[in-house]
């Protein structure tokens, strides 16, 4: 009879359990049902939220940035309208912006261009009638157009000694006074009419609506042109 039967029986137990253990296979997870490509997709590109902005963005980049532009010159003035705003207000990149423009100087320029183009247009557009000459006044009186917003924006660049925006406000007023020597005989007259018009206008951007006594004033201009008529 064999005493230590019992003990060695408890260790070779215990000397067995860890591989025992081991060979027992762990339950496997419970898997997840297989994602569509599309859904996959989804969850392993981060979400661009600049991308889904732009996608709802109307008119060129162009555009967006000139229009950021004067609406930062309208409200800050020249010194807030830096690169970095502008991109900003514009809502891109500025490596974007730089895409468009290459610096400030081209900003300007971009501005101006836009200036000269709205410019031409109007003067076709309040030309292009039997009576220009009251057309052009009562044009005077109007504020809240596109031509506006950007000619108040190029006022704050103005007086900067920039030649660019110097000159281009100069080709602007000498469109005007072309066009009305086009439609009346004296130029001195013409050019009368002219800075009546300039004077209705400037008290239009700042706020001070058109009277009676304005509406009399275009409409004694309208007469005196037309009585000069053969």
């Amino acid at each position: 009879m064999t005493t230590h039967s019992a003990p060695e029986s408890a260790q070779s137990e215990r000397e067995n359990a860890p591989q025992a253990a081991r060979q027992v296979a762990p339950q496997s997870e419970p898997q997840a049902a297989p994602q569509s490509e599309p859904q996959a997709a989804r969850q392993r590109a981060p979400k661009d939220v600049h991308q889904e902005r732009r996608a709802y963005k109307r008119g060129s980049g162009r555009e967006r940035v000139l229009d950021a532009y004067a609406l930062v010159l309208r409200e800050e003035g020249v010194s807030a309208a830096t690169l970095d705003e502008v991109a900003k207000r514009a809502d891109i990149s500025k490596g974007g912006l730089l895409h468009h423009f290459a610096s400030k100087e081209a900003l300007v320029e971009g501005l101006m261009e836009r200036l000269n183009r709205q410019n031409i247009e109007d003067i076709e557009s309040t030309m292009d009638g039997d009576d220009g000459v009251t057309g052009y006044l009562q044009a005077s009186m109007v504020g809240e157009d596109e031509y506006s917003a950007t000619f108040m924006a190029v006022l704050k660049l103005a007086g900067s000694g920039n030649e660019v925006v110097d000159r281009g406000l100069r080709e602007g007023l000498d469109g005007w006074r072309d066009a009305l020597d086009s439609v009346i005989d004296n130029k001195v007259l013409a050019r009368l009419i002219q800075l009546v018009g300039d004077g209705l206008y400037l008290h239009t951007l700042v706020g001070d609506a058109p009277d009676d006594i304005d509406r009399q004033v275009v409409d004694l201009a309208g007469q005196i042109v037309a009585e000069r008529r053969p």
